[in-house]
């Protein structure tokens, strides 16, 4: 499977499905986006691969400012319920690949649970993109693993894989650690890590 068949998989009926399944999995998230939003109260936020934008939605909340909170994802669909559903939010159908958005232009910018389903041969652009538009910190909330390892995925390869995300922000990309934690699947997570790095 090449990187722009990954990519196709997700924008249909495939994506579609991963939408629905997970509709209600957020929803035990707000105390750790309330514990963040209040220790760190950046300006400016994009989250890529937004789904239908549930994170962005509580720290909009908690915030109480939309006009800087930002999403993207390549399904359509997720975009057009995500809009239904926080419409004073900004959603962008946009590739991780290919960002449309100025050098050095958010706060922050992050990624939850989307690198993961990267093909192998165009997670470091994602990465690269994702600290392109950034001019502070970014965030990954991934699976995590030493070294990367495959897990077949709803029956298909090459679209879900544990790795090693801050090692590659930290040692190849040169930014700095400031926050690490593991987050448990009771808080809506499905026992993934948490990376924070400031870009300087």
């Amino acid at each position: 499977m090449s990187p722009a068949t990954n990519e196709e998989i997700w924008k249909g009926k495939f994506g579609d499905e991963y939408t629905e399944r997970n509709k209600d999995a957020y929803k035990a998230r707000w105390p750790f986006w309330d514990r963040f939003c209040k220790s760190w109260g950046f300006d400016s936020v994009l989250e890529v691969g937004c789904n239908v934008a549930p994170n962005i939605g509580m720290i909009s909340a908690i915030k109480e400012n939309q006009k800087d909170v930002w999403g993207c994802d390549i399904n359509a669909n997720a975009l057009w319920k995500g809009r239904r559903l926080e419409p004073g939010l900004n959603l962008v159908y946009a590739s991780a690949l290919d960002l449309p958005f100025q050098d050095e232009w958010f706060d922050f910018v992050f990624t939850a649970g989307v690198l993961i389903h990267l093909h192998p041969d165009s997670r470091e652009r994602a990465m690269q993109e994702i600290i392109r538009v950034s001019n502070g910190y970014v965030g990954a909330i991934e699976y995590e693993c030493p070294e990367f390892q495959e897990i077949k995925y709803r029956g298909l390869n090459n679209v879900l894989y544990k790795g090693p995300w801050g090692d590659i922000y930290e040692k190849r990309y040169g930014l700095r650690p400031v926050h690490k934690e593991k987050l448990r699947k009771d808080d809506g997570w499905d026992n993934c890590t948490f990376w924070l790095f400031a870009i300087r």
